[in-house]
């Protein structure tokens, strides 16, 4: 790249968009200049690199000195809008470091380090959006998310696991901030739930779409009515539906790697006005139907119900529903 980024910036801008950097601002490649240069910066515990010493040492000043400056550097170079940090290695269970006769793990230093230099990022950028994406959900714990906007789930688009996914977390998260990947560049796409599937997961929190087609000239017509068409509803339906709702688990949270009969989420507006259900049958063992009653609804009032599968729509009451209509075949959902 002779002109490095710049001409992909200037694209983007001219098209109307916004242009992110994502950088996995904590790795060390084992052919950098960097180790090279500095093969102390490497994270050790007693004397030998741990995460195949691919993890900087960030309790150590200088090294979190430098993955600052190199963060802001970049951020100021191309004018970013949105830095994210990605985190493929991991600390494990820390470094060490020797001294005084004491053992002291450095992962207390190491974390305490990151958020005093996402802190002050902030304040250096405070209109640039820095998200976080971490091995697909590796680092997601509340002291983290304090510093970031919103974080990546996971790159996991196994069917059910991945929604199963988005349950747990809006345990815990926000679901305004959380995002989800569709891409083809993902094997799972082909082999681990149907296109469609995938599709609305992604509508359940923030889409991230990346890898749709090599060349537009590739881009399959139906693939391209897909996406279309869920971006379509996702713009007039979720997104609107999304921001302050409440949401409501309709099934026991269950272990990513278990099977629960059903997966059952539901987003409700503040004004009751509006309700969205996500139902997924997430094993062979279940009941071919699912009593869902809407929740976070007036049920002094008629809705307008629409079953994405068949694109039926139906008026009734919250009582109806609560006796009748809820009571869905898993092929009509």
């Amino acid at each position: 790249m002779p002109n490095d980024l710049t001409p992909v910036r200037e694209y983007a801008r001219q098209k109307g968009r916004l242009f992110r950097l994502w950088v996995e601002a904590e790795g060390i490649g084992s052919a950098s200049k960097l180790r090279k240069k500095h093969p102390d910066w490497v994270l050790t515990r007693n004397g030998k690199p741990i995460a195949g010493g691919r993890q900087i040492d960030a309790s150590n000043p200088d090294v979190t000195a430098w993955t600052e400056s190199e963060i802001a550097c970049i951020i100021k170079k191309y004018d970013l809008e949105l830095f994210r940090i990605d985190y493929n290695a991991t600390a494990e269970e820390g470094g060490n470091h020797f001294g005084d006769g004491f053992v002291e793990n450095t992962l207390w230093r190491h974390v305490d380090a990151l958020y005093a230099m996402f802190d002050r990022l902030h304040k250096q950028f405070p209109n640039v959006i820095i998200q976080n994406c971490a091995e697909g959900g590796g680092r997601l714990d509340l002291g983290i998310m304090q510093q970031f906007q919103d974080t990546e789930l996971s790159d996991w688009m196994c069917i059910p696991s991945s929604v199963m996914i988005i349950n747990g977390m809006t345990w815990i998260l926000r679901h305004e901030i959380l995002l989800r990947t569709f891409g083809t560049e993902v094997g799972a796409i082909t082999s681990d739930g149907d296109m469609t599937t995938q599709l609305r997961q992604a509508m359940m929190v923030l889409p991230i779409f990346r890898g749709l087609s090599p060349t537009l000239e590739e881009f399959s017509p139906h693939l391209r009515y897909e996406v279309r068409h869920c971006v379509d509803l996702y713009k007039q339906v979720t997104r609107l539906a999304l921001k302050d709702c409440r949401v409501y688990h309709q099934t026991p949270l269950a272990p990513m790697m278990e099977r629960s009969p059903w997966m059952v989420l539901g987003y409700a507006a503040p004004d009751a006005r509006q309700s969205l259900g996500w139902l997924y049958c997430t094993s062979e063992q279940r009941d071919s139907v699912f009593q869902f009653v809407p929740r976070g609804v007036d049920h002094s009032t008629n809705y307008e119900v629409t079953f994405l599968n068949t694109g039926r729509t139906v008026e009734i009451s919250y009582i109806a529903s609560c006796e009748t209509e809820s009571r869905c075949d898993s092929k009509e959902i």
